[in-house]
């Protein structure tokens, strides 16, 4: 069962057809993700000790329906794929039961000294398998 995020669409993230500006959607996605780690007990504040980064490497979006101010938005969240050193979560953005858009952030892991990719910290690899 995916995590469901609840939140509403804010007007600032509006563009003047009164639909979400394309690029807006990936803070919802985040703000989803970052909750959906903070309801597994291990949020960003406690991953950031564990000296390892997490930039993006891939991120996209596809809507499927209109996306406008004050809707209130159910994003669910699900890991697509879990590999050693990066990991791939969904995202279905829904109004009403109605899906109104679709995502994926590939977020790999990254020795911040390096820059280089490394192995998915243990604990958050443990978490994540549960939500495969």
């Amino acid at each position: 069962m995916p995590f469901v995020y609840p939140c509403r669409l804010r007007f600032a993230d509006t563009d003047a057809s009164g639909r979400i500006h394309n690029a807006a959607i990936f803070r919802y996605f985040e703000a989803a993700e970052s909750e959906f780690l903070r309801d597994a007990q291990i949020p960003y504040s406690y991953l950031d000790t564990l000296g390892v980064k997490y930039p993006r490497v891939r991120v996209e979006a596809d809507f499927t329906g209109a996306l406008v101010d004050d809707d209130p938005m159910n994003i669910a969240v699900r890991v697509e794929h879990l590999g050693r050193r990066a990991f791939t979560l969904g995202f279905e953005v829904e109004v009403d039961g109605t899906l109104r858009a679709r995502g994926k952030i590939v977020i790999c892991c990254m020795d911040p000294l390096t820059e280089r990719s490394c192995a998915i910290p243990a604990e958050l690899a443990k978490v994540l398998e549960q939500h495969v």
